[in-house]
């Protein structure tokens, strides 16, 4: 976890107002999280801290790309991720009660720890369902030989089924009052 000290900011010897501080992200990051399931990034992260008297704001906006696994094709791919969130640190004793916006920190704290607000918004940003884009005529940018084989075993599977089953004749008629 010594690695992720670079995501720490020491705040109190920033005066009150606005501070700018930026941070690259990359695959070392991700190696210090347990099950991450990002291995390959290079990501940037612009952060406007705003110290308050009694709160700091904290804005981040976090933009680059993230290497994900197509899950049509099984091929690692890389996919754009940006996504601008928000955090702010109250002081506060433990027992107040945090959101996911509000964190408290303790009145002894003089240091505030990013590096897991970080991967949490990173994780979250990624989408949930990770596929290749498509090409402009509406091929997927996929393996094209993964693709045929997946073809070929759909086609397979649809002749293994047999006879078409028969749907009741109530569930046609709302089915067509839906489509119009």
């Amino acid at each position: 976890m010594n690695r992720l000290k670079a995501f720490s900011i020491p705040f109190t010897s920033l005066k009150n107002g606005k501070h700018q501080f930026d941070f690259k992200i990359d695959d070392s990051f991700f190696k210090e999280f347990e099950y991450s399931p990002i291995q390959k990034a290079t990501l940037e992260v612009e952060l406007e801290f705003n110290k308050q008297e009694t709160m700091f704001v904290l804005d981040f906006v976090i933009k680059g790309e993230v290497e994900l696994t197509c899950d049509r094709c099984n091929e690692p791919y890389f996919s754009p991720l940006h996504t601008n969130d928000r955090l702010i640190f109250k002081f506060g004793e433990e027992e107040e009660e945090e959101t996911e916006e509000i964190v408290i920190l303790p009145r002894s704290e003089h240091e505030i720890h990013l590096a897991n607000h970080l991967y949490e918004f990173i994780v979250v940003a990624i989408p949930f369902v990770h596929m290749h884009a498509d090409n402009e005529d509406g091929t997927p940018e996929c393996n094209p030989e993964t693709i045929a084989i997946l073809k070929r075993l759909s086609l397979q599977s649809e002749e293994e089924q047999g006879p078409e089953i028969t749907i009741d004749p109530r569930w046609e008629a709302l089915k067509k009052l839906r489509d119009n």
